[in-house]
C-alpha cells in the first residue's frame, strides 16, 4: 500500500495542518511510484494514480490551497505517464495484448490445454488498468514518442502556470504543427516570409492581408461573444475549478496573442526633425 492510499479525507481534517499532510503524503507517493515504476509493478502504478487524483478532487472541495492540488495533481500525472510506460514494456514482454490482439481464440487440445503457450492465459489487455477514452487521450498522448526530458520540460511548465490538468500537460507535450500543414491552400496570406516567396515564384495569388485579418478578427469578436454568453451561464459557479482547469491556460495564450497582434497595429512613433 502506498502512502496515498491508507491517508483519508478524516486523517487529513484531523491533522493540526490538513494542507501539509497532504504535500507530506503526495512527497511519499511520488518515492513509492518511482519504486513501482523501476519494478514496473503496474498494479501499484494504478494504485497510485487513483488515489493521488481523489486527493487531488479532496484538497479542491475543501480548498486546501493551490499547493496541494498541484502536488497531488503532478503525483496523478506522472502515474499516467508511468501506467502507459508499463503497458508498452508489458506489451513488448507478451504479458499484456497489443492492440488487436484476441486472447479469446485458444483452442482447446488435449487434456484442455490449448495451442498457444500456458503463458497466454495470463495475458492482460490495456482496458483492464484504464478506461479505454483515458488512454487514448490521456495516457498514450504523454508516453508513445514522448521522452523524459521532454516530458519533465512539458510537467514543469504546466505547473508554473498552476493548471497541472490531463489536457493543459497533453497539448505541451504534443508536437507543434508546422504552419504550412495547417494553412488553408486557398488562403496563403499568413504564410512564412520563405513560404511566401515561394508561392510568388509559382505565381499563385494571395488573398489581400486585410481581408484576412478582418475575417481572423470577426472570427474572434465571435467566438469571444459565445465564450461570454457561457460565463453567464448559471452552472459556471458550481464547475468554476473544472472550467479553470479546462480552459485557463488557452485563454490566456489567446489574450497573449491578441495583446500582441494590438501592439503592432498601432502606429509606430517617429521623430520629426
Amino acid at each position: 500500500m502506498t502512502e496515498l492510499a491508507v491517508i483519508t479525507s478524516d486523517a487529513i481534517e484531523r491533522a493540526t495542518d490538513p494542507a501539509h499532510e497532504v504535500l507530506r503524503a503526495c512527497q511519499a507517493a511520488k518515492t513509492a511510484l518511482d519504486y513501482a515504476l523501476e519494478h514496473n509493478n503496474i498494479e501499484q502504478i494504478v494504485e497510485v494514480k487513483s488515489q493521488a487524483e481523489a486527493v487531488r478532487i479532496y484538497t479542491v472541495q475543501k480548498q486546501l490551497g493551490k499547493d496541494a492540488e498541484l502536488a497531488a495533481a503532478e503525483i496523478a500525472r506522472r502515474a499516467e505517464r508511468g501506467l502507459g510506460l508499463a503497458i508498452r514494456k508489458g506489451q513488448q514482454a507478451g504479458t499484456i495484448a497489443a492492440k488487436g490482439a484476441r486472447t479469446d481464440l485458444l483452442g482447446p487440445t488435449v487434456g484442455g490445454e490449448t495451442a498457444v503457450d500456458a503463458r497466454m492465459h495470463q495475458v492482460r489487455r490495456p482496458a483492464d488498468f484504464a478506461g479505454r477514452e483515458e488512454l487514448t487521450k490521456a495516457i498514450y498522448p504523454v508516453t508513445d514518442g514522448v521522452s523524459d526530458e521532454r516530458y519533465e520540460a512539458a510537467l514543469a511548465e504546466a505547473k508554473v502556470e498552476g493548471n497541472l490538468s490531463r489536457a493543459n500537460v497533453v497539448r505541451k507535450v504534443t508536437p507543434t504543427e508546422p504552419a504550412e500543414s495547417r494553412r488553408d491552400a486557398t488562403d496563403p496570406a499568413d504564410t512564412p516570409t520563405a513560404l511566401g516567396t515561394q508561392v510568388r515564384q509559382v505565381g499563385v495569388r494571395r488573398r489581400p492581408i486585410v481581408d484576412s485579418c478582418h475575417d481572423a478578427a470577426r472570427a474572434v469578436v465571435k467566438d469571444a461573444q459565445r465564450l461570454a454568453r457561457l460565463f453567464a451561464d448559471d452552472r459556471l459557479p458550481r464547475k468554476r475549478e473544472q472550467v479553470a482547469d479546462a480552459c485557463a491556460a488557452d485563454l490566456t495564450q489567446a489574450a497573449a496573442i491578441i495583446a500582441a497582434a494590438i501592439t503592432q497595429l498601432r502606429p509606430t512613433e517617429t521623430s520629426e526633425g
